[in-house]
């Protein structure tokens, strides 16, 4: 009972929350522009193609296999 009016206690201080009106936003973000939207195809043009070398390939899949097997013995446990 006392968490579940520490809980409603909090909800309504929230709920008394000021949120400024746009006038009321300072003049440095009102000048800020939103980011230009570029299609994604731009952006993956952008990046280029992954570098990966063979050894960075193998430890990777090693550390997949070592969690995949992980988390089986995981499954397997019995929850006490």
């Amino acid at each position: 009972m006392h968490r579940a009016t520490l809980m409603a206690m909090l909800l309504a201080m929230a709920g008394c929350t000021q949120i400024p009106e746009v006038d009321q936003v300072s003049t440095p973000a009102k000048d800020l522009t939103y980011p230009k939207i570029a299609p994604l195809t731009d952006i993956d043009a952008a990046v280029g193609e992954p570098n990966l070398d063979a050894e960075f390939a193998d430890a990777f899949s090693r550390e997949v296999d070592a969690l995949d097997n992980r988390a089986k013995r995981l499954q397997q446990q019995e929850i006490q």
